[in-house]
């Protein structure tokens, strides 16, 4: 049995099956190993996300997860809780959001979304992040270069082409 007590450094080494495993768990257990997680919104919100709820959408998003930090690696760029800084552009309820809060500290993760309701939802829940509202011809609050990683999982497909253009271009910015 793991104790860690929320000691960002201890969580980050963690390996990830073994993070995924506690994700799982923290679905009916708040505090799971001595880490606390943020709570899950009903099993509604979460399907109406993204078509799944519970451990079935935390499955799905393990996959993409850990692609991201091997791209990250990759390109000289791994994911640390010190430095990193890292976006979830469209964020929804949180879901990736709770997989990277092992890899970087909540003062440098950040999530934005268009629905108010929703960055609420996230807030209610605890998620540990820096969470904002954008608009759909806006612009991202942060200066150029800002982030190391950003992910944008499943929002293209469902924007007209003049909006994805304008946030692939605001993303490519920071």
């Amino acid at each position: 049995m793991i104790k860690l007590i929320n000691d960002p450094k201890k969580i980050s080494s963690i390996n990830d099956d073994i993070w995924f495993d506690m994700l799982v768990k923290s679905i009916n257990e708040r505090v799971v190993e001595g880490v606390e997680f943020p709570y899950f919104p009903s099993n509604e919100i979460q399907s109406q996300f993204v078509g799944s709820s519970n451990e079935t959408a935390l499955k799905e998003a393990f996959e993409f997860y850990k692609l991201v930090k091997s791209y990250a690696e990759l390109l000289g760029k791994p994911l640390n809780t010190e430095t990193s800084k890292f976006l979830d552009f469209g964020c929804g309820w949180g879901r990736y959001l709770r997989f990277f809060n092992k890899d970087v500290s909540g003062k440098n993760l950040f999530g934005v979304d268009i629905d108010p309701d929703i960055l609420e939802i996230c807030r209610s829940t605890k998620i540990n992040a820096q969470l904002t509202r954008i608009f759909p011809n806006g612009k991202l609050p942060y200066p150029d270069n800002y982030f190391d990683c950003v992910i944008a999982y499943s929002v293209f497909t469902h924007l007209p082409k003049n909006i994805y253009l304008h946030w692939i271009s605001e993303i490519a910015r920071v």
